[in-house]
C-alpha cells in the first residue's frame, strides 16, 4: 500500500462533526509498512495501514471545575481559625466537618463526569490531598477544645493553646501556598509527560502496552501434578518479560 502520488495532499480528516466533544483532534498519523512476522504462527508478513488519530482531553474544564474548586474550599478551611478554639471550639468543629462534607459531595459528583480508570490519577491525589488538609484542621481544632476543656481554670495553659493555634494557622497557610506552587510545576511536567504520547508511532505504542499489560504464558517445563492420584496436570502462567530487541 502507498499514497496517492498524483496530489500533494493524498487524504484528510475532518472533525468538525465529531461527537467527542471534551477531547480535541491534535494530530493524525497514517502508517504503510507490513505487519510483524512475530506476531504470526506462519512468520509471513502482509502489507499494512495503519491510522492513528492523536486527540487529547480538553483539560481546563477539569482545572477549573475541580482544582480551583477545591482550591476554594481548602482557602474557607483556613477561616475556622478565626473563631477561639476554646471558646467557640464547637462552632468552628462544625465549620470543618461542614467543609469536608462538602468536598466529599462535590467529589462524589464531579466523579460522575471523569472517565472511569483503574488507578489514581493526577488530579485523585490533589483532591485527597485536600481532604487530609481539611482532616488536619479538624482533628486540630477538636485536639485543642479538648485540651482547653480540661485545663480551663488555667490560664497560662490556654495561653500556650492559642499560641499553638496561631502557630498551625500559619503552617496551614505556608503549606497552601507551597503546595500548590509544587502542585503548579508537577502539573506542567505531567502534562508534558502525557503530551509526548501523541508522536508515538505503532511499534512503541505496542511496547507501551506490553510493559504495563504484559501478556501471559504457559511454559511446558513448569507443570505439575496435583489432586487425588495426581490424576490432574496443570500449568501456572507467567508474564512474558518485554521484549529487548
Amino acid at each position: 500500500f502507498l499514497p496517492e502520488m498524483r496530489k500533494k495532499e493524498f487524504g484528510s480528516i475532518d472533525p468538525r462533526y465529531s461527537v467527542i466533544d471534551e477531547w480535541d483532534l491534535e494530530s493524525a498519523r497514517i502508517e504503510f509498512g507490513s505487519s510483524n512476522a512475530g506476531s504470526s504462527r506462519s512468520q509471513t508478513t502482509y502489507p499494512m495501514i495503519i491510522l492513528r488519530l492523536k486527540i487529547k482531553r480538553r483539560w481546563k474544564v477539569f482545572m477549573w471545575n475541580i482544582v480551583f474548586l477545591m482550591l476554594c474550599i481548602e482557602c474557607l478551611a483556613c477561616t475556622c481559625f478565626a473563631l477561639e478554639p476554646i471558646e467557640e471550639g464547637s462552632d468552628r468543629l462544625g465549620l470543618s466537618i461542614t467543609l469536608v462534607l462538602t468536598a466529599v459531595a462535590f467529589l462524589h459528583i464531579v466523579k460522575s463526569g471523569l472517565p472511569n480508570v483503574p488507578y489514581m490519577t493526577f488530579l485523585d491525589f490533589y483532591v485527597y490531598t485536600g481532604y487530609l488538609f481539611l482532616m488536619a484542621i479538624m482533628v486540630e481544632t477538636a485536639a485543642l477544645a479538648g485540651l482547653g476543656k480540661s485545663q480551663e481554670f488555667d490560664q497560662d495553659y490556654l495561653d500556650h493553646l492559642t499560641r499553638v493555634d496561631n502557630g498551625f494557622m500559619i503552617l496551614c497557610l505556608t503549606y497552601q501556598l507551597l503546595y500548590h506552587i509544587i502542585f503548579f510545576f508537577i502539573a506542567v511536567n505531567v502534562r508534558r509527560k502525557e503530551a509526548l504520547k501523541l508522536v508515538l508511532d505503532s511499534d512503541s505504542i505496542e511496547e507501551e502496552v506490553n510493559l504495563s499489560r504484559p501478556a501471559l504464558e504457559f511454559d511446558f517445563r513448569e507443570g505439575d501434578r496435583q489432586g487425588e492420584g495426581k490424576r490432574l496436570l496443570y500449568f501456572k502462567a507467567f508474564q512474558r518479560p518485554p521484549n529487548t530487541d
